[in-house]
């Protein structure tokens, strides 16, 4: 999904501290099944098993980098940025700048780390911060991205006024999640809510929000079926 920002708080308590701990506690077990992306893959169809789930990973990061429309001159946040390897990635294929933010301090230090090793410290940074409060003056990012991390905001519409405060007038924002289907089964949904920290809602809905910012050029991709959640597809 992206959207153009037209020139033109805080979010409910709780939710980003449990989803902080939730993944300071369970990244290593992230690691040791899917390597060092968490990200969803993005196979051709038919879906070949032979392609090993890290490069289905990074093909998923560039086609959400297509998106963004980010060049050499640009400066990336991305929101909910886990071990950093999107804005990484993206910031190396394109000379850009890049800025990351999550509230996993564990996730954050990884990160980092993976900074100093690509060699992207000039360009590249990762820090702790929540959604609803980004420590960047207004207008700060020509592109803000979201991959697999907006189902964590209890509050969508105060964390998206966040971003687009720090986001220019005209710049772009991109977002890759997981999302209900219109008319599917809200008990079903609100069961998964229950079990992990989030808080799903369907295109539509980010749609609306983004609409009611003033938002234009809005676009809406299903990437199912070549999308597949971070598990290999021969698991």
């Amino acid at each position: 999904m992206t959207g153009e920002n037209s020139p033109s708080g805080k979010g409910a308590e709780g939710l980003a501290e449990r989803v902080g701990a939730f993944y300071d506690a369970t990244e290593l077990v992230w690691e040791a099944a899917l390597g060092r992306s968490t990200h969803h893959g993005y196979w051709d169809l038919p879906i070949d098993p032979s392609i090993p789930l890290e490069q289905a990973q990074d093909r998923m990061i560039d086609v959400v980098g297509i998106a963004t429309g980010l060049d050499a001159g640009g400066r990336l946040l991305d929101v909910g940025c886990g071990r950093g390897q999107a804005a990484l990635r993206l910031a190396g294929a394109t000379g850009a700048r890049a800025d990351g933010v999550a509230v996993s301090p564990f996730q954050i230090r990884i990160a980092t780390d993976n900074t100093q090793r690509a060699g992207l410290a000039d360009r590249v940074a990762f820090r702790v911060a929540d959604v609803v409060d980004l420590p960047y003056p207004d207008d700060a990012f020509d592109v803000v991205m979201l991959m697999e991390s907006a189902c964590h905001f209890p509050d969508k519409p105060v964390a998206l006024r966040e971003m687009l405060r720090v986001l220019r007038p005209g710049g772009r924002f991109v977002l890759e999640d997981v999302l209900m289907l219109e008319g599917a089964d809200p008990e079903r949904w609100a069961a998964l809510n229950a079990e992990i920290p989030a808080a799903f809602v369907t295109s539509g809905h980010w749609v609306a929000l983004l609409e009611a910012e003033g938002c234009t050029g809005i676009a809406v991709r299903d990437l199912k079926p070549p999308w597949a959640p971070p598990t290999p597809p021969n698991s």
